[in-house]
C-alpha cells in the first residue's frame, strides 16, 4: 500500500507541478480530468485500505465461532 500511495501522491505532486508551466494552457483540460482521476483514485484506495484494516481486525473474532450466525455469513463471504 505505501509504494502505491507514494506513487499517486508524487504523481499528484508533478501535475501540481506543471500548473506552473507557461506551456499547460493548452493541456488545462487533460490536466484537469487527470486531476480529478487521481484525487478520486486516492480517494477510493484509502477507503479500500480502512475496509482491510476492519476485515483483519475481524477475521479473528469471527473465526473462533462465538458469533454462530455471523461467523456462517463471514465464512461465507470469505469463500
Amino acid at each position: 500500500w505505501n509504494d502505491i500511495f507514494r506513487d499517486l501522491g508524487d504523481k499528484q505532486s508533478l501535475l501540481v507541478s506543471l500548473e506552473d508551466s507557461p506551456y499547460i494552457k493548452s493541456f488545462v483540460d487533460t490536466k484537469n480530468i487527470y486531476k480529478a482521476k487521481m484525487s478520486q483514485l486516492d480517494s477510493c484506495l484509502h477507503l479500500l485500505l480502512n475496509i482491510q484494516r476492519k476485515w483483519l481486525y475481524l477475521e479473528p473474532i469471527m473465526s473462533r465461532g462465538s458469533l454462530p450466525q455471523e461467523h456462517q455469513r463471514f465464512r461465507q463471504t470469505t469463500e
